[in-house]
């Protein structure tokens, strides 16, 4: 059993019971686990919530692994992306191809309060959405990185 707070996951799991979501908990290791529609290309991103000893932080996947053949340019595309947000970073895992969205959220000393809960997720969510086609454009070679981010910022 991994170590976590209980206190932030009852609060994590309070927000998610009265806002009526539907979802997993695996008490072994604080992870909340659910899925979001989008409305992308992307249709939907697995969301899984990891409570840490003072911390907890969201992970938003993107359904698909960009191949190796397209990992370089997936990179250059990520970083475009994560220049200048403010909560949280893309990800991509070279050795899979796997690409998320992580956002953190310190809680050493409070207990973290709804709105902070809501946009942990949303947050996530949301850059997926934003920057869903972009990231599909990308994968199946229909533009290339500065193209795409560019379509996304310019809309």
């Amino acid at each position: 059993m991994r170590e976590y707070d209980k206190t932030i996951a009852a609060a994590i799991n309070q927000f998610l019971e009265d806002d009526d979501w539907n979802y997993d908990f695996d008490e072994e290791k604080g992870e909340f686990h659910f899925n979001l529609n989008l409305d992308s290309k992307l249709a939907s991103t697995k969301i899984i919530v990891r409570v840490g000893d003072d911390h907890f932080y969201t992970l938003s996947y993107v359904a698909l692994n960009a191949s190796e053949d397209v990992r370089a340019d997936m990179c250059e595309l990520l970083t475009r992306i994560n220049y200048g947000l403010l909560n949280g970073n893309f990800e991509m895992d070279f050795d899979d191809g796997e690409i998320r969205y992580k956002s953190f959220n310190d809680c050493d000393g409070i207990t973290p309060t709804p709105a902070i809960i809501k946009d942990s997720i949303l947050v996530p969510a949301s850059m997926l959405r934003r920057f869903g086609d972009a990231i599909i454009a990308v994968m199946f070679g229909l533009q290339n990185p500065k193209e795409a981010v560019d379509a996304v910022r310019n809309s």
